[in-house]
């Protein structure tokens, strides 16, 4: 308790979940916001959690640009918070691991979604889809049963009149 009689504690990131713990700060000299239990921490702390920003914001790019306007600022809070509340190596190492291993799940289907919305034929131009579609009337008009590179460069002939 302080002189005011307010109870100060700090914030503990236990397992998923969030708790609260006594601190006694009046046993070091330092007062609460630096003590490692009540604030920032130490300065080593503080650069190594400024380096894990930077680099975490920089994986982040790796998003496509729609999710990165629309998610990327809750993320990067969402590091942050857990970064702060992981104290010590192991932590910090699992915190790692857990944003790694979700980067790795999250980005390519945040593309393979994006490319299901513009459909199967979305990512292509105008001039290729109907090259494409030229291509199948061939083979179609020709009786084959699959289309080949001819009927292709007819497509593209076609396309190009």
């Amino acid at each position: 308790m302080t002189s005011d009689g307010a109870t100060i504690v700090s914030l503990d990131w236990d397992g998923g979940q969030l708790t609260t713990k006594p601190c006694d700060w009046k046993r070091s000299c330092e007062p609460p916001e630096r003590n490692h239990c009540c604030g920032s921490g130490s300065a080593r702390r503080s650069k190594e959690m400024r380096h894990s920003e930077v680099i975490y914001r920089t994986l982040l790019k790796a998003y496509p640009s729609r999710s990165l306007r629309r998610y990327g600022k809750p993320m990067a809070q969402l590091f942050s918070d857990r970064l702060r509340h992981a104290t010590g190596a192991r932590p910090l190492v699992r915190l790692w691991l857990r944003t790694l291993a979700d980067l790795v799940r999250s980005v390519p289907a945040r593309y393979i979604d994006r490319l299901r919305q513009l459909g199967h034929f979305g990512v292509y131009n105008q001039a290729s889809r109907r090259s494409v579609f030229f291509a199948r009337y061939t083979a179609t008009c020709l009786v084959h049963f699959s289309i080949t590179p001819e009927d292709i460069l007819a497509g593209l002939l076609r396309e190009d009149r």
